[in-house]
């Protein structure tokens, strides 16, 4: 799939069946695969797998060269960049959207407030 690596994509039903067959093409494909399901057990046990597949094979992107990630590639925009740049470009993306999810969340209410003023604040 091009244009998946990287980004972060939601997969609602995602812990068997059809779902669950898109969750682990998307992580294959390098997506940050966030896996919703009624069934919490089953989309953690998913969860769980992926997460150990991506631990066997953070070694071998470690044990890549410092030429690999010096290499241009072109990234989604039709913009020249090296690998590190990509990755930290990618990085930086994560943060940025799951600092405004969590104010979502917490803004809704989903989240506690988390300081002692807040929660002093919330009973009152």
């Amino acid at each position: 799939m091009r244009g998946i690596d990287g980004k972060s994509i939601v997969v609602t039903g995602g812990a068997q069946g059809l779902g669950e067959g898109i969750v682990r093409r998307l992580a294959d494909a390098g997506a940050r695969v966030v896996v919703a399901d009624l069934n919490g057990d089953k989309a953690e046990a998913l969860a769980a797998e992926l997460r150990t597949a991506m631990e066997r094979r953070a070694p071998q992107l470690a044990a890549k060269p410092a030429e690999f990630y010096a290499g241009e590639i072109i990234r989604m925009d039709g913009q020249p960049v090296t690998r590190l740049e990509m990755l930290q470009l990618i990085k930086e993306h994560e943060l940025t959207h799951r600092q405004q999810l969590f104010m979502y969340l917490r803004l809704n209410g989903v989240v506690p407030p988390t300081t002692r003023r807040r929660q002093a604040k919330a009973k009152a």
